[in-house]
């Protein structure tokens, strides 16, 4: 059960207000036309979407997971060597990264984190390359880009890159944007994220026509005719209405990304110190969530509660110490991601919240006593 404090942490219904009354003329348009999947607004989503992320091309999906396993086994498809099944992952990422790798067949290579930013060590990574590497997944963890200008070392090795950028839409460095660098990236729209759905919902990025092609291919039963199959496919595509909700959300990307930012840069500046905060640079953070670490969580979490302060965990058990990843993963000790794990705990940052409120939060929140 989740606790009644949670369903606080984010109203969708206020997130969502400003869209509803050109996603109800839009969902008259769906149902008067018949055309329920494939049709004009998954197309318009794509044409739009990739021109945001500035890649050649967009593939709507089903969800993130979907994306992720679709892109690798196009991977598969496209170097054809059974010996390349490992794809290099951060081990403190929500554990669907993980499970693409799994279920497409291949096996996680765990790698720690950056504690000061929560994404992949590509330093470490480096160190984790075999024989048998078939691609890196870096994971832009709670709307922070990684550090993509070290990604090279990895595309001069012949490693594909496919960017878990589910947490992550608008994100960049210097402008540019994740979902951008890799071979593909992947966006979950998932309706808490910034650009979230009203279900489950994902989006593909590439330059490559190649993949393009194939991951196209694949989401719809491996066929690029009707009823003619070149592939071993999955149904990973992506209903219209969907689609009709993700291009409004999309119009107003940017403004609920600069909301969040605000957000944190307000959390940054009066939350007491006592407290690890998110790191704050150059580096554009569409903070997907806002994270601090604290000791005796447990504990803050009842000072939380009494103070009817909205919180969440991102996340309570590491991938590796899941139930459902115990035979694959063993005893393995990864100290920084178990630490992340036990500390971290999200504070509300809708993007709805006014600045008024998050100072309040701050002020009750810095009178808490470990």
């Amino acid at each position: 059960m989740i606790n009644k404090n949670l369903k606080l942490y984010e109203k969708l219904s206020l997130t969502n207000v400003s869209f509803n009354n050109n996603f109800i003329k839009n969902t008259k348009k769906i149902l008067n036309s018949g055309i329920y999947i494939n049709g004009p607004f998954s197309e318009n989503l794509e044409k739009r979407f990739s021109k945001f992320i500035g890649v050649n091309y967009a593939i709507n999906v089903s969800n993130g997971l979907d994306g992720l396993i679709l892109g690798l086994n196009a991977f598969k498809l496209i170097r054809k060597k059974k010996n390349l099944n490992e794809v290099i992952v951060p081990a403190n990422t929500y554990i669907a990264s993980i499970l693409s790798i799994i279920h497409a067949g291949l096996k996680p290579i765990l790698v720690e984190p950056n504690i000061d930013d929560y994404n992949i060590d590509l330093e470490l990574a480096k160190k984790k390359i075999s024989k048998n590497t078939l691609a890196i997944m870096p994971v832009h963890l709670y709307g922070r880009p990684v550090d993509f200008r070290k990604l090279n070392y990895f595309r001069r090795k012949k490693i594909f890159i496919i960017e878990d950028a589910s947490q992550a839409h608008g994100a960049h460095i210097n402008g540019k944007k994740v979902g951008s660098i890799g071979d593909l990236g992947v966006f979950s729209c998932y309706p808490g994220k910034n650009m979230g759905s009203i279900g489950d919902a994902g989006i593909i990025t590439t330059n490559s026509k190649k993949l393009f092609m194939i991951t196209k291919t694949l989401k719809n039963y491996g066929s690029k005719k009707k009823y003619f199959n070149d592939y071993i496919g999955f149904n990973n595509r992506m209903d219209e209405i969907q689609a009709a909700f993700l291009i409004e959300k999309l119009k107003k990307l940017r403004k609920i990304n600069s909301n969040k930012i605000k957000i944190a840069k307000t959390y940054d500046k009066y939350l007491n110190s006592k407290f690890i905060k998110p790191k704050i640079d150059n580096f554009h953070n569409v903070f997907h969530i806002y994270p601090i670490r604290v000791n005796k969580r447990n504990k803050f979490i009842k000072y939380l509660k009494k103070q009817k302060i909205p919180f969440n965990i991102h996340y309570p058990i590491a991938p590796h110490k899941q139930k459902a990843l115990r035979k694959i993963f063993g005893k393995k000790i990864l100290p920084i991601t178990e630490e992340i794990h036990k500390t971290t705990i999200s504070l509300p940052i809708a993007p709805y919240i006014p600045k008024k409120k998050i100072k309040e939060y701050c002020l009750k929140i810095n009178k808490y006593n470990d």
